[in-house]
């Protein structure tokens, strides 16, 4: 079952790999394959290369949210 991926964390730095998502914080590590992620919110105030997001929204849909939640971008790359 597909579950929805939410980072708030302003930290964290984010990895792409070919079938998964590494997270990493000052001393904590996290992975997240794509084939179990339904969708990925990440908050604003995050850092993300632009190669990271498209890589991301390629696989699975991608947005953006604010410090409520609110959502204030959708990122597609239909190729």
């Amino acid at each position: 079952m597909k579950k929805v991926l939410i980072l708030k964390d302003k930290t964290i730095n984010i990895k792409t790999h070919e079938d998964y998502i590494e997270f990493t914080n000052d001393n904590k590590e996290f992975i997240a394959a794509y084939k179990y992620i339904s969708e990925v919110y990440i908050n604003k105030h995050i850092t993300v290369s632009i190669e990271d997001v498209l890589k991301i929204a390629k696989k699975i849909p991608l947005f953006f949210v604010d410090h409520n939640g609110y959502i204030i971008a959708k990122v597609s790359a239909d190729v």
